[in-house]
């Protein structure tokens, strides 16, 4: 492989800040839409192991597939709307009041898209399947920052669809 092989392969290469998370972001009637994210991955898999012992060896054989928690920090608008939407969405399969919980569907579709270079075209794209809200972190205050408010919200999906 000589130099120029190399660069073409590489150049424009996917940049890490180019990407955007779409999603209705609560289970109640709002439409798909777009969030402002400072920070999010594609999610972890990893496949578990069965081993079986035979005649002293052990032998290895690929198990479940497991998903990790799935992580990202949005930003918050003046309103605080997305932060009520995901309190509300936790609030649909554990109504803190009653500590009941409301029938009906509480998971949604959440969509990464890892965008190319030209910050236009999609690279990569995971789907986050039966999705829902298992933390909404604080939200830190501070009279000496001039940073945007920003939250972290951790969820959890039955599996991840790449295209």
């Amino acid at each position: 492989m000589n130099i120029t092989t190399l660069r073409e392969y590489f150049v424009p290469a996917t940049r890490v800040h180019k990407f955007r998370i779409t999603g209705r972001f609560a289970s109640v009637d709002l439409p798909t839409s777009e969030v402002y994210c400072k920070s999010a991955s594609l999610p972890e898999a990893t496949i578990g192991t069965i081993d079986i012992p035979i005649r002293g060896r052990t032998y290895h054989f690929p198990g479940d597939r497991n998903f990790s928690e799935w992580t990202c920090t949005l930003y918050l608008d003046k309103d605080f709307t997305l932060h009520k939407n995901l309190i509300n969405w936790q609030n649909e399969y554990n109504d803190p009041d009653n500590n009941t919980y409301k029938a009906g569907k509480a998971t949604e579709t959440l969509i990464v898209e890892v965008l190319a270079a030209d910050a236009k075209t999609v690279a990569r794209t995971c789907e986050l399947i039966e999705c829902f809200p298992t933390k909404v972190g604080q939200i830190q205050l501070d009279s000496t920052s001039v940073e945007l408010a920003t939250v972290d919200a951790t969820f959890v999906f039955t599996k991840a669809v790449y295209k």
